[in-house]
C-alpha cells in the first residue's frame, strides 16, 4: 500500500500524474496546504504549518463540491478562533510538533503514524528554484528545511521516496531500481 503526499511545488500535479500512470491511484492521500483546493479526488489528511489559512481552503475546496478530507493536521493545536471556523472537531484534528523540515516532513510523519504504507512525495522537491504551482516565485527556504529532513533521515529512508528533485536524489524514486542505495547519498 502506498501514502501520495501532495506539496506545493510547481511539480505536483505532473508527478502526481505520472505516479497513477504507472501505479494507479494510491490508498491514501495527505494534501499540503493549497494543493488541497486543487485536487479533486479524496483526501485522507490536509496538513499544513499554516492552520490559519485553514478555514478559506476548506470553503475553496468546498466552492468546487470536491470532498472534505478525512482530518486534518498541523503543528499546533487549533486556537480559539480557528476551532470556531473550521469545521473539523478536535478528533479528526491530528497534532504533532514541528520537526523544522517544512509541511512536508511533517506529513511524511503523520503518515508513518497513520499507516504501514510506502511513501511516494509529489510537489516536494525541496529545490530553491522550484516556484509553487500558484506563483511564479521560486521558493526561496528549500534549503532552510533540508537540515531537517537530513536529519531524521535514518526514521524515515526506508518509507520515503520521492518523484523529483533534492527529495528524489536523496531518498530514491519509486519505480527507479537500486533505490535503497540512494536512500544513503550525501
Amino acid at each position: 500500500m502506498t501514502t501520495v503526499i501532495l506539496g506545493g511545488a510547481n511539480t505536483v500535479f505532473t508527478d502526481i500524474e505520472a505516479y497513477i500512470a504507472r501505479a494507479g491511484m494510491p490508498q491514501h492521500v495527505i494534501a499540503i496546504n493549497h494543493v488541497g483546493m486543487h485536487y479533486g479526488a479524496p483526501i485522507d489528511i490536509w496538513a499544513t504549518l499554516h492552520p490559519e489559512y485553514m478555514d478559506g481552503w476548506i470553503k475553496a475546496r468546498d466552492i468546487k463540491s470536491f470532498p472534505r478530507a478525512r482530518a486534518l493536521a498541523s503543528h499546533r493545536e487549533l486556537n480559539s478562533h480557528e476551532r470556531r471556523v473550521i469545521p473539523y472537531p478536535p478528533g479528526q484534528v491530528i497534532v504533532h510538533h514541528d520537526l523544522g523540515g517544512s509541511s512536508g516532513l511533517l506529513s511524511v510523519i503523520i503518515a508513518m503514524q497513520q499507516w504501514k504504507d510506502d511513501i511516494v512525495l509529489c510537489g516536494i522537491p525541496l529545490e530553491d528554484d522550484k516556484a509553487h504551482f500558484f506563483s511564479d516565485r521560486p521558493w526561496s527556504f528549500a534549503e532552510n528545511y533540508r537540515a531537517a529532513w537530513w536529519k531524521h533521515r535514518n526514521v524515515i529512508k526506508d518509507r520515503v521516496r520521492s518523484m523529483s528533485g533534492w527529495t528524489r536524489e536523496k531518498f530514491g524514486h519509486p519505480f527507479e531500481s537500486g533505490k535503497e542505495e540512494k536512500c544513503l547519498r550525501q
